[in-house]
């Protein structure tokens, strides 16, 4: 459906909705009346709790807007929980007595906790505070957070959300929750495991002070959320652990395809104590994504990470998916700016081989001081593996090792390395089985921008032009590098030499002032984004923004899409939340307008390419959706009469989508598919992509699809079917198959994504009979024995034409893979297996040569075999490929012995000679 249909029927909607709401207004209007005048009688109240007070008790008959105020100085044991108190916007606020002797927007140390109640645990495993399903709007300033003694095992200290089973959807996400001025800790000899576990949505952490959290031979974290859907304000703590600091990721998720998102961390310090390096505590980073996007991470202090459980690395960006649980883990959209790193034995780890990946960071006007040397580690800055559109710029570097080391034989796209400054060392950008310079940058980064940084000591022939190779980092010229002054003296010719025109290296005072917050003031928490208000507002902006630049770009087009995606959850968990509240009519106008205002946003870019407008056609059907669910539950038949009005709207049938190879409804990510509709689909005849295109194309012949709402590219349509290729991100499992064209969704299904789904292509209908593809034959000496040495043409060769292993086959032997021009083809013949069957029951297991995915067209695989002079005079000859436990569909070869003797032999397929 077009988005101005959409628009156009919700534009409708929202008109036939309030007219049909007006008796409903009355009753809301005295609902109003009502609502004002038992807020007149029941006013927020300051609830003082007495030392040895039932703070449970305390917490149970509060209401939303009380002050709860805990006597500094004392202690309260157990293990609170904080309820859902209902709809609603006004905050509980736990207070400590001397709270105004903390002052705002200062970080507190331990010397403060004389200042503050405090709050243990017993132990026993549990933590001192955690929130009910749903719980928000609750604010703790100047509180203290430990355990009761050293023998009090708990695991984590506050348990903001639940990261297991029990919380999967986002209306059971505790939201709007505050730490500020707060002491959380462990005990100095004993161990603890976590802070805060973050899997809450909007929570504010500010001004506090995390220490002492530490153990051997397990992993701990200050902070670490990954059940959560985002949010999040870390601002201006100090943050002490012996694992990692803070993470995000790196457990099972919960609520489907949530990543952690929308995460601000500013001005922390983030370390450990160096006594802990002769204590043998397991450490690994100072600060870890494992899935997350848009995170912003400015003017914060990184130090003191030696290599002990991992190899000193500081900064990791390692995207996992938990053994396939998580598929849809993501690092995508994170600026690192303004931060000093140091006294670490390496530097930042990029991985992106998992999950959706890694793309679009950015490392900007950083200082890395001390990296490498009496830390252990290698030294390096960058280590970087199948991660796109990572930036560089104006980094001031001191290391020991390798400026960047890329590796793992997969080139990366839109790599830019700019205005750094820095030391060669032994061997600058280095590719892995490449090379220094040139030759591992071209490999690694093909077309990236490489241009004016200085790497001291490097050889100008071995690197592009336009950069600079001083002979040593005192050549640079810095006002008094022995005393850590980094700034370019008046008389550096690096002064004014950036591509911007400004210094190489950092630009010191913008350092300085993301250090300090802006002139010292804290940074304000962040809106809430949860109302439908505030969401309507963000949609506003939306269509501004398209109307002001006539079009979108593709990060403001990225962009957009997020949000209204985001969106769409929100309102979701808003209709759950707020669907018994007195003013349910107003909320449902409210969600009216929101999507109206949205749709108009989807409108304006319809002049954009077809690959585009293909993209918005997902985010169209989500709004749909969302909104058909938050209709009143009588609207169906108002929203039937208007979808008759819009002729231009077809009626919706069967999408039965299938393996092309096998024609069964199971197919693999990046696999070629067939969808089979029960009549045309469209009535601008055949369309094909060229085999010779790399284009990735969404939309051919007016026809869009999508699976389990993720575009796939397309490969021809007719009239009566659509090839595609399934996406590569598709979540295991079973996923709704949607095709549509700018009308509108005309077709539906349901199809199984296994991560392998292995099939033969053949000529006949059905999956089985003569294999596709025949010309793969390469005649040898069938009567020679067979071997598996490829250099040497012994036996006759097949090649099959096949689908859905290659994705996710495991390559255990990169001795076979081939390197071509193009770089590293891997070769999965270790883990696929062609087993060969005549009709009496006999069976050979042929040698493979090649595995892998297919050059010819995209979507394919193919595998080659070498065929044994044993299979002469068989007959017909069943093959299938074996994948593990799972088998293909059977192909059939048919055999004969040649008439007249010959050194080669005569193969006939069914017929067709070769």
């Amino acid at each position: 459906m077009s988005a101005q249909l959409i628009a156009r029927k919700l534009f409708s909607l929202h008109h036939i909705t309030f007219l049909s709401s007006l008796k409903s207004l009355f009753i809301f209007s005295f609902l109003v009346i009502v609502f004002i005048t038992a807020n007149l009688v029941a006013k927020a109240t300051t609830l003082n709790v007495p030392v040895g007070g039932d703070l449970q008790a305390v917490i149970n008959a509060a209401r939303p807007g009380d002050t709860i105020v805990l006597p500094a100085g004392a202690t309260f044991t157990g293990s609170f929980t904080l309820p859902d108190k209902g709809a609603g916007e006004n905050w509980i606020t736990f207070l400590s007595s001397d709270a105004a002797l903390l002052s705002e927007g200062v970080r507190v140390t331990p010397s403060d906790a004389a200042r503050m109640p405090k709050l243990v645990t017993p132990g026993r495993g549990e933590p001192v505070l955690r929130t009910q399903a749903g719980a928000h709007h609750y604010r703790f300033v100047g509180l203290e957070f430990t355990p009761a003694s050293r023998a009090a095992v708990a695991h984590d200290l506050i348990l903001f959300g639940d990261g297991s089973s029990a919380q999967t959807t986002l209306a059971q996400m505790p939201h709007h929750l505050v730490l500020d001025r707060c002491f959380v800790h462990g005990t100095t000899a004993g161990t603890m495991k976590r802070g805060v576990s973050l899997n809450s949505s909007q929570t504010t952490i500010v001004n506090s002070y995390f220490a002492d959290f530490k153990a051997h031979g397990q992993d701990t974290q200050a902070i670490a959320g990954w059940n959560g859907s985002g949010n999040y304000l870390i601002e201006n703590n100090y943050l002490e652990a012996s694992g990692y600091p803070v993470m995000f990721g790196g457990s099972d998720v919960h609520v489907p395809d949530l990543v952690p998102s929308d995460i601000r961390i500013l001005r922390n310090t983030f370390t450990r104590p160096l006594q802990w390096r002769a204590a043998g505590y397991t450490v690994k980073n100072l600060f870890e994504l494992k899935s997350a996007r848009r995170v912003t991470i400015d003017g914060n202090l990184f130090e003191n990470n030696w290599q002990h459980s991992q190899s000193g690395i500081a900064i990791v960006f390692t995207v996992r998916d938990e053994d396939g649980r998580v598929p849809h883990a993501v690092i995508e959209d994170v600026d690192f700016t303004n931060n000093i790193v140091r006294h670490t034995g390496a530097g930042i780890s990029i991985y992106g081989a998992e999950g959706r990946g890694v793309r679009r960071i950015r490392f900007a006007n950083n200082l890395f001081d001390d990296v490498g040397g009496e830390w252990g580690g290698n030294g390096n800055f960058l280590l970087i593996t199948q991660a796109d559109d990572i930036t560089l710029d104006h980094n001031t570097i001191f290391h020991t090792g390798s400026f960047a080391y890329p590796y793992a034989e997969v080139p990366m796209s839109g790599f830019v390395m700019t205005n750094n400054l820095a030391a060669h060392n032994d061997y600058g950008i280095i590719g892995e089985g490449y090379g220094i310079g040139n030759i591992g940058i071209s490999h690694y980064f093909p077309n990236a921008t490489v241009r004016r940084n200085v790497l001291a000591g490097g050889s100008a022939g071995r690197y592009p032009a336009d950069n600079f190779f001083p002979q040593t980092l005192d050549d640079v010229g810095f006002n008094d590098r022995a005393n850590g002054d980094y700034r370019l003296s008046p008389s550096s010719r690096y002064r004014t030499a950036g591509t911007d025109g400004k210094d190489l290296g950092c630009e010191w005072d913008a350092l300085e002032r993301a250090m300090k917050g802006e002139g010292g003031e804290v940074i304000p928490v962040p809106v809430p984004l949860v109302t439908l208000q505030h969401v309507t507002a963000a949609h506003t902006n939306a269509a501004a923004l398209v109307a002001s630049t006539g079009g979108l770009s593709p990060a403001q087009f990225d962009s957009l899409i997020d949000e209204i995606v985001q969106a769409n959850l929100t309102a979701q968990s808003e209709a759950g939340r707020l669907g018994d509240m007195a003013n349910e009519v107003e909320v449902r106008l409210t969600v009216a307008l929101y999507f109206t205002r949205a749709a108009h946003s989807l409108a304006r870019v319809e002049a954009l390419d077809s690959s585009v407008r293909s993209r918005l056609q997902i985010a169209a059907e989500h709004l749909n959706q969302v909104r058909e669910a938050l209709l009143p539950p009588n609207s169906n038949v108002v929203f039937n009469t208007v979808e008759a009005s819009a002729k231009a709207v077809p009626s919706i049938s069967l999408a039965d989508m299938r393996s092309s190879a096998t024609l069964a409804s199971v197919v693999a990510p990046a696999s070629a598919a067939t969808i089979m509709l029960d009549r045309a689909v469209t009535s601008r005849g055949a369309a094909r992509v060229p085999s010779s295109s790399r284009a990735s194309v969404y939309e051919l012949a007016g026809i869009s699809i999508t699976v389990g709402g993720r575009a796939a590219t397309l490969v021809d349509v007719s009239q009566s079917r659509v090839g595609f290729v399934v996406p590569r991100e598709s979540a295991l499992g079973e996923a709704e198959v949607v095709v549509t064209t700018q009308s509108g969704t005309i077709a539906r299904g349901t199809v199984t994504v296994a991560s392998i789904a292995p099939g033969i292509f053949v000529k006949s209908v059905g999956g089985v009979g003569l294999p596709l593809g025949k010309a793969g034959f390469t005649r040898g000496g069938f009567f020679r024995t067979t071997t598996m040495d490829a250099s040497v043409n012994v036996a006759t060769k097949l090649t099959i034409s096949a689908t859905g292993f290659s994705f996710a086959a495991p390559n255990t032997n990169f001795a076979n893979d081939g390197r071509s021009t193009s770089g590293m083809t891997p070769n999965l013949a270790e883990s696929v297996a062609v087993e060969a069957r005549v009709r009496d029951g006999r069976t050979w297991w042929l040698n493979v040569e090649f595995a892998g995915v297919s050059q010819a067209a995209t979507g394919m695989d193919q595998v080659t075999v070498m065929l044994p002079p044993e299979l002469r005079n068989v007959g017909t000859l069943e093959l299938t490929l074996v994948i593990g436990e799972m088998r293909s569909n059977s192909a059939s070869l048919n055999f004969r012995t040649p008439i007249v003797p010959s050194e080669l032999t005569t193969v006939t397929i069914k017929g067709g000679r070769k």
